[in-house]
C-alpha cells in the first residue's frame, strides 16, 4: 500500500483488479467513505519517474445478460479513507462505446480529473443499477 496507510489491497501492475465482482444492487457512497463492499486498491500514481500519468483501463461487464441501466463513478483518495469522485459518471449511454452489456473506458474518456495528479487509492460507486437480464455487475481495471 502507498505509505502503508488505509484499507484495501496494493495493486500489482499488469494484473486485472476487481472493484466489484457480482454487484446486484446500487452501492451508494455514504459521506466520504468508500462504498461498503467496494474493492479499494492502492496504486502507484505515476510511472517513468513521475513523467507519465496513470494509464488505467476500466471494464464494466454485465454478468449473464444485459443491464437496463447503470451509473459508475470512479473514486480517488490520497489517504485511503476519504474518497472523492475523479471521473464523470459512466453509464450505458456514455461514453459512446458503452452499452447495456457494459464496455471498456479509460480514465481520459470518463473525464477523470485526479488520477494523473497522484491519487493513491481508487474505488468506485455504482448507482442507478437496474440489472435487466444480468445477474450482476463486474467492474475491474488494469494498468
Amino acid at each position: 500500500m502507498p505509505g502503508g496507510q488505509g484499507p484495501g489491497v496494493a495493486y500489482e501492475r499488469g494484473t486485472q483488479a476487481f472493484i466489484y465482482t457480482a454487484l446486484a444492487a446500487s452501492n451508494a457512497q455514504v459521506g466520504l467513505a468508500a462504498p461498503v463492499g467496494a474493492g479499494i486498491f492502492g496504486i502507484v500514481p505515476t510511472v517513468s519517474r513521475g513523467q507519465l500519468p496513470f494509464n488505467g483501463v476500466f471494464q464494466i461487464r454485465a454478468i449473464g445478460g444485459s443491464f437496463t441501466s447503470f451509473s459508475v463513478t470512479i473514486l480517488g483518495s490520497l489517504d485511503g479513507v476519504n474518497f472523492f469522485p475523479i471521473s464523470a459518471a459512466v453509464t450505458q449511454a456514455a461514453p459512446t462505446n458503452m452499452s447495456v452489456n457494459g464496455g471498456i473506458f479509460t480514465a481520459e474518456t470518463s473525464g477523470a480529473v485526479g488520477i494523473d495528479f497522484g491519487v493513491r487509492y481508487i474505488s468506485a460507486v455504482v448507482t442507478a443499477l437496474v440489472l435487466g437480464t444480468a445477474t450482476g455487475l463486474e467492474l475491474s481495471f488494469a494498468v
